[in-house]
């Protein structure tokens, strides 16, 4: 049986007992996560562990007091327990000693018929175990957690707490900036890429197919010059020719023009690449609104930043798509971002004619469109994870 990892989540207002609460789980033995109420919500890289933390996470210790249910970071603390909810997995309520009884008028109704723990009882530490299963290490079993719990349903420690104030997640998204130059990139472009051997082969019998007959026209174009009709055979074979010429140049820019294609192609993906770099070094210089490939079955797309410079950004593996990915797995155009002014939100449609496109474990269908905000994730066939940031 694998060890529990839980995902520790309260509001601004709770954060002293869900310290305790945090301190106590780990020394019992228990992995947990935990972020801070004060964590700067534009630091990239804690926004990167807290996801990371989301997707391995198997149950949510979700710390509800009346305050957190109805107070200013209502509308915060739900949108965090609210997505975790439709995967799936658990989402344990875990009552503070000081909450007001009669918990069916104040709690979330979809949160309220989940499991609970609740601390106002002696048991409190039990009801959680019984949902979580016992502490992996076994030696710290029978620790008296439940007891220093229960010291903040004083009068004193209830005062001592700070002001309720919104957590800084879930914001408005912002309208994304005007169509900007695209930045020179200081590092050298990718090299072009170099055809296979059978493509080799092709363009090198389609060469000689052409001279042999170019050699065959002229050939029979001299033989002509006996016959009476000699003049309009001359003519005939002219216009053979040129149709023949003009045959092989169009063969070949069709060959060139994609190897171009292929070789832009590329340098776009480098230069996805090249932002990832520059958010690990700058994260000033991070792109207001992109999309962040963050899993991938092919390893060279994983770490690409795809900004959003207009109102709408195309994913899929076609090369006229703003987001070319070489995930042979999913369609040519996959799914497509927009914002729309009327609601000032930004929304996910699904390109594919089949339901390859995923929002929250709900494969979507042919031309379904929901609403994301910063941080939603995106699963396009069996192996890209996207994470959109605003």
């Amino acid at each position: 049986m694998t060890s529990p990892k839980l995902f520790l989540l309260y509001a601004p207002i709770d954060a002293e007992w869900a310290q305790t609460f945090y301190q106590q789980l780990r020394e019992v033995g228990y992995t947990l996560y935990m972020e801070p109420p004060e964590s700067d919500p534009e630091d990239a890289t804690l926004q990167r562990k807290t996801t990371a933390a989301l997707q391995k996470a198997t149950h949510l210790l979700a710390v509800v007091s009346k305050e957190s249910a109805l107070g200013d970071s209502a509308a915060a603390f739900e949108a965090w327990w609210r997505p975790f909810l439709r995967t799936g997995r658990p989402v344990i309520a875990c009552i503070v000693p000081d909450a007001p009884p009669g918990a069916e008028h104040w709690m979330p109704f979809d949160l309220l018929r989940q499991r609970r723990a609740d601390f106002r009882e002696p048991d409190g530490i039990a009801q959680l175990q019984k949902w979580i299963g016992p502490a992996p290490s076994a030696a710290n079993e029978g620790l008296p957690i439940s007891e220093s719990l229960s010291s903040r349903a004083d009068a004193a420690s209830r005062a001592a707490r700070p002001e309720p104030t919104p957590r800084p997640i879930a914001t408005t998204p912002r309208r994304p900036p005007a169509p900007a130059k695209s930045k020179v990139v200081e590092e050298p472009l990718p090299p072009r890429p170099k055809p296979s051997f059978l493509r080799m082969i092709l363009n090198t019998i389609g060469i000689l197919i052409g001279l042999v007959l170019v050699v065959l026209l002229l050939f029979a174009a001299s033989q002509s010059g006996d016959s009476a009709t000699s003049r309009i055979s001359a003519e005939a074979w002219l216009v053979s020719l040129l149709i023949v010429v003009v045959a092989v140049a169009l063969i070949g820019r069709i060959v060139t023009r994609r190897q171009r294609r292929q070789w832009r192609l590329e340098q776009r993906r480098q230069m996805a690449q090249t932002r990832a770099k520059i958010e690990a070094e700058e994260p000033a210089k991070t792109p207001e609104v992109y999309l962040e490939v963050i899993q991938s079955k092919a390893k060279r797309d994983v770490g690409q930043i795809w900004p959003m410079d207009d109102f709408a950004l195309t994913v899929g593996r076609g090369v006229k798509v703003d987001v070319p990915l070489r995930d042979r797995a999913i369609a040519r155009r996959q799914c497509m971002v927009f914002f729309d002014d009327e609601t000032g939100r930004y929304y996910l449609e699904n390109l594919d004619v089949r339901e390859r496109t995923v929002f929250y474990d709900k494969p979507l269908l042919p031309g379904e469109v929901v609403p994301i905000e910063n941080g939603d994730i995106i699963r396009l066939g069996k192996s890209v994870v996207l994470q959109f940031r605003a």
